[in-house]
């Protein structure tokens, strides 16, 4: 049976409550930077978006590409925010770091 290399040795990742709360400080502090970047910028291209369709006359396409842009901003943060939980419980379990190993 084959050993492997003895010399060779990967690094255990060590996942303690430090880990799991620097990936939930992240998590919260990408909400926070989010949530003012949207709320400042919302303003703005709601306006322009309002002013795009008071001015002009839109055909069907593109009253409709305009609504879906529209809708899209709209419900980014939504969609933002569950990822970012998402991320932060795959990232906050426990790993079995072993796992990967085939036992010969």
């Amino acid at each position: 049976m084959r050993k492997g290399n003895p010399s060779l040795k990967f690094p255990l990742i060590k996942f303690s409550r430090v880990n799991v709360l620097f990936v939930w400080f992240i998590v919260f502090l990408a909400m926070t930077i989010y949530a003012i970047g949207w709320f400042t910028c919302g303003i703005f291209v709601m306006k322009f978006i309002d002013a795009i369709i008071s001015t002009y006359s839109f055909d069907s396409p593109w009253d409709t590409t305009v609504t879906a842009v529209r809708l899209f901003f709209l419900y980014h943060p939504i969609i933002a925010i569950i990822g970012w939980i998402v991320y932060g419980i795959l990232n906050s379990i426990k790993r079995d770091v072993d796992r990967w190993r085939v036992p010969y």
